[in-house]
């Protein structure tokens, strides 16, 4: 049976902001398999350069809509602190959008 909504999690950790960012996102990316991407959900560490990361992330996911927020703390399977997590949703059923304002 097919499963109509994927959630694929990946969590990273590191001094380079770039790596730590799309280490994580491809860890996600392989829990979704072949399903094409809606959106993506990222909780970062406040020490990590945000744009640097995100550049990481996107270099991987390109357009995807992508919301997220820094934390003290992030929980991927288990709890950590400087660290990035990235949640991916995959579904032919929904679209997702973002925006400002």
């Amino acid at each position: 049976m097919e499963t109509f909504i994927k959630i694929g999690s990946g969590m990273a950790k590191g001094p380079d902001s770039f790596a730590a960012g799309k280490e994580a996102v491809l860890q996600a990316l392989g829990e979704i398999g072949r399903h094409e991407l809606s959106a993506g959900i990222i909780f970062a560490s406040p020490r990590y350069d945000l744009s640097t990361l995100l550049s990481g992330i996107t270099s991987v996911t390109g357009s995807l809509p992508l919301i997220g927020t820094t934390t003290a703390g992030e929980i991927c399977g288990i709890t950590e602190s400087g660290s990035v997590v990235v949640t991916l949703i995959a579904s032919l059923f929904f679209s997702i959008r973002t925006g400002l304002g």
